[in-house]
């Protein structure tokens, strides 16, 4: 990921918290989560990135995933969030 997307990225997690949005995410251990056999196997990675999409108004988190890169877990909220909410401008 180049500099200016990941700036763009940025932005467009700014963009969200301001509409009430929070994207953000966890590095979950696999082996601490009961995994270590699919680690060990290389099943599974040894660390997985869970983003949360949680609203303020509602109080909860609305969106929760895991993947295997922390970039592509918060591309993924942001989309989302794109999918869910169209009114966005950016």
């Amino acid at each position: 990921m180049t500099l200016e997307e990941n700036h763009d990225l940025a932005k467009k997690i700014i963009y969200w918290a301001g509409r009430g949005l929070q994207i953000s995410y966890d590095i979950i251990n696999q082996i601490d989560n009961g995994h270590r056999k699919d680690v060990e196997s290389g099943y599974m990675p040894l660390h997985t990135f869970t983003v949360y999409v949680f609203s303020k108004e509602q109080e909860d988190y609305i969106y929760m995933v895991s993947h295997d890169d922390p970039i592509e877990a918060l591309q993924d909220g942001v989309v989302y969030c794109e999918d869910r909410f169209k009114d966005y401008v950016y």
